[in-house]
């Protein structure tokens, strides 16, 4: 039954996106956009395309499943992964490009003579040239999701031809510790709220047409200013937190190869403890559940005050885990002011 479950997730997917294309595609008008044709027709022909495409590798990645092995060992990557990043990401593209085109050729709307100059300057703004960068946003974003499909699908053609380089020094950058999911989230809000707010155009909600236009131009300067707000003050908060300095140097990174590493703490007062790990994580684009768990190993531990503030050690690569992409980092824990901290800085293992 487990292995039957991606092949009968994409028939359900299929199933439903066929109700789907028969509903936008009957006489009953269902679909109807204000993007006008050729561009909104194509638009339509692209997303469902798209999707179909889509539960077409579903299907046959769970065909595949079904008639594996049980002892079968995980590939070092998931194909249904890359074509379906390859797919989704030439989808919006193409959406972004035909967006845009669509409404450059779209007039209507924009002419309001009736309100201050101001107002209808800002109404050509928010009605055609706001539009045009949400749809260069979806054609940037198809762009990069389409660039790591074909990345990560030409990754095995290219592994092990890297140059041999000498012994180098670099500063590690330690990566922010940002609630990414809180970020995605007010992002997707943002971009609902505006294509709602784009949307209502065709409606009049108030009485007064002049009230609605002053509607149309305040609510989208409140989303984005709120969501604006928002990021500022998570990201001031997590620059503001204490944190380690790291400078690393080595050479070729392979098996057994030594590593220096030198570090400074930059806060008020300095931790109790520190506690270094080198960790390994599995990068790959793979199935479900085929992602190996991270590897980890404390190479480093002090409690000394002198040695918590500032210092340096070594450390020797570990065995790599079998991965198409591994992601190698160090990570310094410790406690500062009662609060557990923890620092990620990531290694440049070439």
């Amino acid at each position: 039954m487990k292995k039957a479950s991606l092949l009968l997730f994409g028939i359900v997917w299929c199933s439903i996106l066929a109700v789907i294309t028969w509903l936008f595609s009957c006489s009953s008008g269902v679909g109807k956009s204000d993007i006008p044709d050729p561009y909104g027709r194509w638009m339509m022909y692209t997303f469902f395309s798209g999707f179909w495409a889509l539960g077409v590798v579903v299907v046959a990645s769970g065909i595949a499943m079904l008639f594996s092995r049980g002892d079968e060992k995980p590939k070092p990557g998931s194909l249904t992964g890359k074509f379906m990043f390859i797919i989704l990401g030439a989808m919006f593209a193409l959406l972004g490009v035909l967006g845009v085109c669509g409404t450059v050729a779209d007039n209507a709307g924009v002419g309001d003579t009736n309100l201050p100059m101001f107002f209808r300057v800002f109404s050509l703004v928010w009605f055609k040239v706001l539009p045009i960068i949400l749809f260069v946003f979806f054609f940037l974003i198809g762009l990069l999701i389409f660039s790591i499909g074909v990345h990560e699908f030409a990754r095995p053609f290219f592994k092990g031809k890297t140059t041999e380089r000498g012994k180098r020094t670099v500063r590690l950058r330690r990566m922010p510790d940002l609630d990414i999911p809180k970020l995605f989230g007010g992002f997707l809000g943002c971009i609902a709220a505006l294509g709602l707010i784009i949307g209502l155009k065709s409606f009049q909600l108030f009485t007064n047409p002049f009230a609605f236009k002053c509607f149309l131009i305040v609510s989208p300067v409140a989303v984005i200013g709120t969501y604006a707000a928002f990021v500022v003050r998570m990201v001031r908060r997590e620059a503001a937190l204490p944190h380690y300095k790291v400078t690393f140097t080595g050479g070729k990174w392979r098996t057994g190869s030594e590593m220096c590493v030198r570090y400074e703490f930059a806060g008020a007062s300095a931790p109790n403890a520190l506690k270094v790990l080198l960790v390994q994580s599995d990068g790959a684009i793979r199935d479900m559940n085929a992602l190996d768990e991270d590897r980890q190993e404390t190479v480093y531990e002090v409690d000394s005050p002198a040695l918590i503030h500032a210092g340096s050690f070594a450390f020797k690569v570990l065995k790599s885990m079998h991965s198409e992409h591994i992601r190698w980092g160090l990570v310094f824990l410790f406690d500062c002011e009662g609060q557990e901290c923890e620092d990620y800085f990531k290694l440049p293992a070439k």
